[in-house]
C-alpha cells in the first residue's frame, strides 16, 4: 500500500496546468507519399494535412534539469530544448506524445526534441516535453 495517493497527485498535477498554463496543439506529420511510384520524395503536406492533432494545456518552463526534478533524465535531451512543456494527463485525450513532431503554440511552432514520463506506480502524473524553435 502506497503511503501517497497518486490519484489525488495527477488530479493536483492536472488542475495546476490548467490553472497556469495555455492551450497548446501536438502535430503529428503525415507520412502519406505524394507519389506512391517515388516513396523517397515524401509529401509536400506532411505540416498542413497532418495525421493527427491534439490540443490539450500546458505550462512552459525553462529547460533547468535540476529544478524540474529532471536529473535521471538524459542530459542532453534538456540540453537540446529550449523549453520544457509540462503536460498532465487528463486535460484532453491523452494519446502517446513522444508520436508528435511539433507543437504549435499560437503562431510558433516548437519541435518536440524529447518526452519523458513522471509516472510513479501506476499513475502518469506529468508528461515533460522538452521543444526547441
Amino acid at each position: 500500500m502506497s503511503l501517497i495517493d497518486d490519484a489525488a497527485l495527477a488530479e493536483t498535477a492536472k488542475e495546476i496546468i490548467l490553472g497556469t498554463g495555455r492551450t497548446v496543439t501536438f502535430v503529428r506529420f503525415s507520412e502519406e507519399v505524394d507519389d506512391t511510384a517515388k516513396p523517397w520524395r515524401g509529401t509536400t503536406a506532411a505540416r498542413s494535412t497532418p495525421a493527427e492533432t491534439l490540443e490539450t494545456a500546458a505550462t512552459f518552463v525553462p529547460p533547468t534539469g535540476a529544478g524540474l526534478g529532471l536529473k535521471t533524465l538524459d542530459a542532453e535531451w534538456v540540453k537540446r530544448s529550449q523549453q520544457i512543456c509540462l503536460v498532465a494527463p487528463g486535460t484532453s485525450e491523452t494519446a502517446d506524445l513522444s508520436t508528435f513532431d511539433e507543437l504549435l503554440d499560437g503562431v510558433t511552432r516548437w519541435k518536440i526534441t524529447g518526452v519523458e514520463t513522471l509516472k510513479p506506480q501506476n499513475v502518469v502524473l506529468l508528461y515533460f516535453v522538452g521543444v526547441k524553435r
